[in-house]
């Protein structure tokens, strides 16, 4: 039994938190006094501790880039904002999942392996993990006639380049819900996006709100609301301390 230092309450040590500062091993409030205490400061200082947890996010992510070369390990663009790691072997959301999506504590904890993983642009890492290989070596994928058909008149429909950075490659693009809301909008239809707008081509209007993004610039714009291509530096430093203020 222990006496809480707060409310008086004798209490079983289970019922008290961890400490290696006291003797007998145990904090000197019980939890439910300790958790009321940290919950009070948490709604009083909301903002302030958002704002540092992002500051610390960013500064991890930085970190990790860095520890990988920063730069992707195919194409060699090394734009921190187009990059992310990837599992040479796969696995990359099982393991994010076992991990408890904690994936760059992860990394820096275990000294940044570099065997199992690698830095990879969004680019390169979605046409690797989409159809096997990158473009920058070279291949070229095939897809079935039916479907690379749609694909076609679905990315010519759309102008058949980024409207960003005008990359052409089409193991590079996506189509972009330019409003936003294109997850939602896919577990709705139930399709693929090339499907349902091909199969809707007929309707007035229906590519008004699309447009082709390659997976860099539309990575970029869905986590960070920017793309480097169409902002300059003196905009994203502007950016961030209005996110940070």
């Amino acid at each position: 039994m222990k006496i809480c230092s707060k409310c008086k309450t004798p209490k079983e040590l289970d019922l008290f938190s961890n400490s290696k500062q006291n003797k007998d091993g145990k904090h000197g409030w019980c939890k439910e006094c300790l958790y009321s205490k940290n919950d009070v400061y948490h709604k009083g200082h909301l903002k302030e501790i958002n704002v540092a947890d992002k500051l610390r996010r960013d500064k991890l992510r930085l970190d990790v880039i860095a520890a990988y070369g920063g730069q992707c390990e195919c194409c060699a663009v090394n734009v921190s904002q187009f990059l992310t790691v990837d599992h040479v072997a796969g696995g990359g959301k099982a393991h994010r999942k076992k991990i408890h999506n904690n994936f760059y504590e992860y990394l820096r904890r275990n000294n940044y392996p570099k065997a199992e993983f690698r830095l990879l642009c969004m680019n390169c890492n979605h046409a690797i993990g989409h159809v096997g290989k990158c473009p920058h070596t070279g291949y070229k994928h095939l897809y079935t006639p039916r479907y690379g058909m749609q694909r076609e008149l679905v990315f010519s429909s759309l102008g058949a380049h980024c409207v960003c950075c005008l990359e052409e490659n089409t193991e590079f693009l996506a189509v972009d819900h330019i409003n936003g809301g294109g997850r939602k909008h896919l577990l709705t239809i139930n399709m693929n996006i090339c499907d349902y707008l091909y199969t809707n081509r007929s309707v007035p209007e229906i590519f008004k709100d699309y447009q082709i993004l390659c997976h860099n610039c539309n990575f970029s714009k869905g986590i960070y609301g920017y793309c480097p291509h169409s902002r300059s530096v003196a905009d994203v430093s502007q950016n961030k301390d209005i996110e940070s203020s």
